[in-house]
């Protein structure tokens, strides 16, 4: 058998399967945007939001009504909890403009990661 003729059967084989699965990505992309655009249909009738609307209400009274337990603060468990905060040091953030030629990063200067808080 010519190995050319069978590298050409499996770069088609590959091809093929390549094509197979972005039809399958597509088409599964497809039912989630129709499932996506019946729910929202749905839900605009007026009896459906106002079912929703019923469900919402319940799930908030029941939130509402949790209550905590303030004793748990004080338990021997609670209270031999170890602290292991790490302390970040400031690195360089980088360059300024990441997009900029790589003959621009001598103008500009880093500046040190600042912290969210």
């Amino acid at each position: 058998m010519n190995t050319q003729h069978t590298w050409s059967i499996g770069k088609m084989t590959l091809f093929a399967l390549f094509v197979v699965a972005v039809f399958g990505v597509y088409k599964f992309s497809l039912q989630e945007v129709d499932a996506a655009d019946n729910t929202t249909t749905a839900t605009s009738t007026s009896t459906s939001s106002n079912v929703i609307d019923k469900s919402l209400l319940a799930i908030l009274d029941r939130i509402d009504s949790i209550r905590l337990d303030a004793g748990v603060f004080n338990d021997v468990a609670f209270t031999s909890l170890q602290d292991f905060t790490v302390t970040l040091v400031p690195q360089p953030a980088g360059r300024n403009n990441p997009f900029a030629p790589l003959s621009a990063t001598s103008q500009t200067t880093t500046k040190p990661a600042t912290s969210g808080r």
